[in-house]
């Protein structure tokens, strides 16, 4: 039979991505030890054409003890050691697909997840130019209608000294008016006496 190295795990005999115990190795804690001091290799034997056993070879006592295929290696039951490596190749080949598709998935979600922070920066810086172009209406509004009332104060403003002014002026032109009419009547009713005296 052919010989070769496998190890031992706390999960049993691992060879080729298979793994065996026996009901020795359980009941002396042997894969406890694995776990606790670590992993070890020990020497085995196998018939290729049957792959559910295997027999580890014990130095100690100079004996093999056979070993059986766990239930986690079910898949590879009554197969050949070239029908469990073809098969173990193109788990090997899947696994590796896999992380592509987990790897191409996650620069995908990164990508899409970059385009999302772009877009809401886009969106905020927007929307902050229009809530500042919002504010500078609303700043040029008040401005305006600040300057209006302020024209209207101007405008609608008793200025007491320009009104006094304006009055005194209009006053003057109404009282030379006055005068001059008053003057005309007299000179009027002097020219009517003098024509009445000659006339007499």
């Amino acid at each position: 039979m052919p010989a070769d190295t496998a190890t031992v795990t706390p999960k049993g005999i691992r060879y080729k991505d298979m793994y065996y115990a026996s009901k020795t190795m359980l009941k002396n804690g042997v894969f406890t030890d694995a776990r606790v001091k670590g992993r070890w290799n020990v020497k085995i034997s196998y018939d290729p054409r049957n792959m559910d056993y295997i027999y580890v070879y014990d130095d100690n006592i100079k004996k093999y003890e056979k070993c059986f295929l766990t239930d986690a290696g079910s898949r590879y039951k009554e197969k050949t050691i070239e029908e469990i490596e073809y098969l173990l190749a193109v788990e090997k080949m899947q696994r590796e697909k896999n992380k592509d598709n987990v790897a191409q998935a996650k620069a995908q979600l990164i990508s899409e997840i970059e385009d999302i922070v772009k877009q809401a920066e886009e969106d905020y810086k927007r929307e902050t130019s229009i809530v500042e172009s919002d504010k500078q209406r609303v700043k040029n509004i008040r401005e305006n209608r600040k300057a209006e009332k302020m024209i209207r104060r101007m405008e609608e403003a008793f200025d007491l000294g320009n009104s006094d002014e304006n009055y005194q002026n209009n006053l003057d032109e109404e009282a030379e008016t006055g005068e001059n009419d008053t003057l005309q009547l007299l000179f009027r009713k002097q020219k009517d006496q003098l024509i009445k005296v000659k006339s007499l």
